[in-house]
């Protein structure tokens, strides 16, 4: 699904379809991935790299276009375990165009973040600084439940609290 934005008194807004200087694709279709690997110099590695869930970040650049491989924070699951996803995410930035393309889930330009931005560039910044935001937010949970944890085995000996407190550890590695 394609979602076309544009830049308007600083505040990015739904734009026309595809007419828009920032575009967000999620799920891309075969005839989206086609227009899109043609009007964005992607070949098949590029594209399968951004749909990659193993992909590791990188960044790209050519005198066309630059191509951001970057990781972005799931919303965190807390039941008996603590589970803590990463997805990748592709960002090919042109002279007047951003497009942001994911395997799913969306992109919302409303946090803080998106305030008063004036051109792609500050759309660009803006969306990685709100994925550090969103990671440091998990890591502050990380870090409340590892201290609760510890003072639960503190005072208590079940191996359940040891057993979360590894599965905790395994997915801060991960992290």
């Amino acid at each position: 699904m394609l979602t076309s934005y544009d830049i308007v008194d600083k505040r990015i807004v739904p734009a026309a379809a595809d007419s828009g200087c920032v575009l967000v694709v999620s799920e891309p279709t075969e005839p989206e991935r086609i227009k899109l690997q043609s009007e964005f110099q992607l070949d098949d590695f590029d594209f399968g790299s951004i749909l990659d869930q193993d992909e590791v970040p990188r960044v790209e650049h050519s005198s066309e276009r630059t191509l951001i491989i970057w990781k972005i924070p799931e919303s965190a699951e807390v039941s008996e375990k603590l589970e803590l996803k990463v997805s990748v995410i592709g960002i090919v930035l042109t002279k007047n165009r951003i497009v942001i393309i994911r395997k799913g889930g969306t992109v919302r330009f409303d946090d803080r973040e998106y305030r008063r931005v004036a051109d792609i560039q500050d759309v660009l910044l803006s969306f990685l600084l709100s994925t550090v935001h969103h990671f440091v937010g998990h890591l502050r949970v990380i870090k409340q439940i590892s201290n609760e944890l510890e003072r639960k085995i503190n005072s208590s000996m079940e191996n359940k609290y040891l057993l979360q407190m590894f599965s905790l550890s395994e997915s801060l590695v991960y992290y």
